[in-house]
């Protein structure tokens, strides 16, 4: 059997209708805003998400430094040889970002098209070398005079497998185009900038990459290298930390990032009160029907439960169509190339928000509706 709640919204569903819009207009936004900032924060750090290490050895911030620091100092190369030290380690890599700038005349010659690529190493021992990686590519970047670029790059820039950019006397081709929806780029090797004759634009390391004979013990490896690391300024650390560490360094260095999110946050707060008070007003101007209620002997408690399953109720469905609204939105953006994220994750936090106000609201108007009188129907 139906309850009343149910009915009553069935009934007169234009009142509620305003509320419902409001709470799905409220809800997409937190659906898009938090994608965003998802899909930015997935593509943070995402390079060094690939690579093959299974310590980290970073130089250990001062007491002073901000935490968002520590994985840009550089390391003392050094200070490698202390780390060879250890017998359960197999091989140290410096790793550092590595670009290069190239420019093309494009068309007939009056424009000017620039590429910036990241110069990786292919080498079958490398640990930078991403692990999403297929071993055609590497293949391809050994060869000088070859890069390869993700489908997002090669579309934005007009390119495709195959073609040819012409570098003074000599060029360079596009050997593959591929996929990838963890971080955009091109690559090349560093073979293939000495041969165009170009200067990569090195930092100094920013860690050592490490490999273990036995993985199994890095946990206690960890624990011996930084005691013996600690007097030089280093520290070990595990690649999902330094993955934390270069994604909060890239956030913290981008303004538009902070200011997107900080006046998301407040666009959703405000989309918030507003639902909130929509729905509350819904509830409230039922007033009459609560009073008739009253006059046929129901009690103040019973109506109190009808108005919170009425505002469960609206808030389900909110829900509903505002994570229908969100697969839709997912589409759109995902087919426009931005990155966006719609995880099972952020569905129940969104799924939570809006039944959280809904009942919210349902509460704010439990004082009116209780309060709701038979002599009310007489005015």
């Amino acid at each position: 059997m139906r309850s009343l709640a149910i009915a009553n919204i069935e009934t007169d569903w234009r009142r509620h209708a305003a509320a419902i819009s409001v709470l799905v207009m409220a809800g997409l936004l937190i659906v898009f805003q938090a994608g965003m900032a998802l899909g930015e924060w997935r593509g943070l750090g995402a390079f060094e998400r690939q690579l093959r290490a299974d310590i980290v050895i970073i130089r250990t911030p001062g007491e002073n430094a901000h935490r968002f620091e520590m994985f840009v100092n550089s390391v003392p190369l050094h200070l490698e040889g202390q780390v060879w030290l250890h017998p359960n380690v197999e091989r140290v890599e410096a790793f550092g970002q590595e670009r290069v700038l190239l420019n093309w005349p494009e068309g007939d010659g009056e424009g000017t098209a620039r590429i910036s690529g990241r110069v990786i190493d292919p080498s079958p021992d490398s640990l930078s070398f991403p692990a999403g990686f297929s071993d055609r590519l590497r293949t391809i970047l050994a060869t000088p005079g070859q890069l390869v670029m993700t489908r997002q790059i090669a579309e934005r820039l007009g390119l495709e497998a195959g073609d040819y950019l012409p570098f003074y006397e000599v060029g360079v081709r596009v050997r593959a185009v591929f996929d990838s929806n963890m971080f955009a780029g091109v690559f090349m090797s560093r073979e293939t900038v000495q041969l165009l004759g170009e200067a990569s634009r090195t930092r100094p390391p920013s860690a050592f990459l490490v490999r273990l004979h036995e993985p199994a013990l890095r946990d206690a490896t960890l624990a011996e290298l930084n005691t013996a690391l600690s007097r030089h300024g280093l520290s070990a650390i595990t690649p999902a930390d330094m993955v934390i560490q270069t994604s909060l360094t890239e956030l913290a260095d981008q303004d538009s990032s902070r200011n997107m999110m900080i006046s998301g946050a407040f666009a959703v707060l405000i989309a918030m009160a507003i639902a909130a008070q929509t729905l509350r007003n819904a509830v409230i101007s039922q007033r009459e029907e609560f009073a008739a209620l009253r006059a046929l002997g129901v009690g103040a408690w019973r109506i109190a439960l009808i108005a919170m399953e009425q505002a469960l109720w609206t808030g389900i469905t909110a829900c509903a169509l505002t994570i229908s609204g969100g697969f839709v939105l997912k589409m759109v953006m995902t087919g426009r190339g931005g990155a966006f994220v719609l995880s099972p994750g952020l569905i129940g936090l969104i799924a939570i928000i809006l039944i959280g106000i809904s009942l919210l609201a349902g509460l704010l108007s439990l004082s009116a509706v209780t309060k709701s009188r038979p002599t009310a129907l007489l005015r």
